[in-house]
């Protein structure tokens, strides 16, 4: 959609050019076409870069250029009786790319030392995508003031949740409509949330949608998506998963310490019984097997980390 538009705007400045400047189309066509296709297409440059700058740069843009204006018209009036061997016009040019510059590099660390506004923006945002939504448990995360921040939910990420609520498959039409009733949950408290419009239509994927929104801004992804992690972090986007908080905040255990285990099910060894704590971490208790149904006094011998999630393997303190 946005390539057609940009081809518009080409046609519109060429047509434009043609009426506003019919001597240099008479004098040379070809000539009259080049200039007005690179003034179009400097146009579209400067559009397609300010939607793909962050607000610290983009807010930081405008004010250099407002200030480098200001300062090249006080050097022009201040110097305008002094005479000088330097083309007039090519002084103000030299002029006003220093003071942009000048005013670029201190706009620049000004808002990032959050002198304006009082803190920075990349801590004002954190972008969500489906998957966390889906979840749920960013709603009582934020209850706990574990994260103030605003929340943003992109439009193309509702646009998702709402195909997979209406999706054919059970399962997803299930997950689906428990994103949004947890969304609307959240809406409902005092979740500071905002939609975001961008949609990104030269971009097909949703995870790449999600990327190109945080560089934008700046911003953090909340999600549960290990590839979407993945794919964050090798282009530099910082991804906070909420799976990695939760195995961060299970109890640790040391081997010696004691705990009380039910048994609820055989393991895949001879005479091991299984069962689970609070959090879900899997407990295997030695020579158990016997003993399903029953609550035990287990010691901690050791605890393996895998990708799924920690085992903590024990054994029964007596053989009652």
């Amino acid at each position: 959609m946005m390539k057609a538009i940009r081809i518009l705007f080409l046609l519109v400045v060429i047509s434009a050019s043609f009426y506003l400047f019919p001597s240099i189309w008479n004098q040379n066509p070809v000539r009259a076409v080049i200039l007005s296709v690179a003034v179009g297409g400097g146009v579209i440059l400067v559009e397609y870069l300010f939607t793909r700058l962050s607000p610290v740069y983009f807010i930081s843009f405008l004010i250099s250029m407002f200030v480098a204006f200001i300062f090249t018209i006080v050097v022009n009036i201040f110097l305008k009786n002094i005479e000088f061997s330097v083309n007039p016009s090519a002084l103000n040019i030299i002029s006003f790319i220093i003071f942009f510059y000048l005013c670029l590099s201190a706009s620049v660390r000004l808002l990032r030392a959050k002198l304006i506004a009082g803190k920075s923006l990349k801590s004002e945002i954190i972008i969500i995508d489906t998957s966390a939504i889906i979840d749920g448990r960013i709603a009582d995360i934020w209850a706990t003031k574990f994260i103030s921040s605003r929340l943003l939910i992109p439009r193309f990420v509702l646009k998702e949740l709402q195909c997979i609520a209406d999706s054919q498959d059970p399962l997803k039409r299930v997950r689906g409509r428990r994103g949004l009733d947890i969304l609307n949950r959240m809406r409902k408290s005092k979740i500071d949330i905002v939609i975001d419009d961008q949609n990104f239509s030269d971009i097909k994927e949703v995870d790449a949608k999600l990327v190109q929104l945080a560089k934008i801004y700046n911003a953090p992804i909340l999600t549960t998506d290990y590839n979407l992690n993945k794919v964050a972090e090798l282009q530099g986007v910082t991804v906070l998963n909420i799976n990695d908080l939760a195995n961060a905040l299970r109890p640790v255990f040391l081997p010696g310490e004691r705990l009380k285990i039910r048994v609820v099910k055989e393991g895949k060894e001879y005479n091991q019984g299984v069962g689970y704590l609070e959090d879900g971490t899997m407990v295997v208790v030695e020579e158990a097997r016997h003993l399903i149904g029953n609550v035990l006094d287990v010691e901690v011998k050791s605890v393996l980390q895998t990708s799924a999630g920690r085992i903590i393997f024990t054994r029964r303190i007596n053989n009652r």
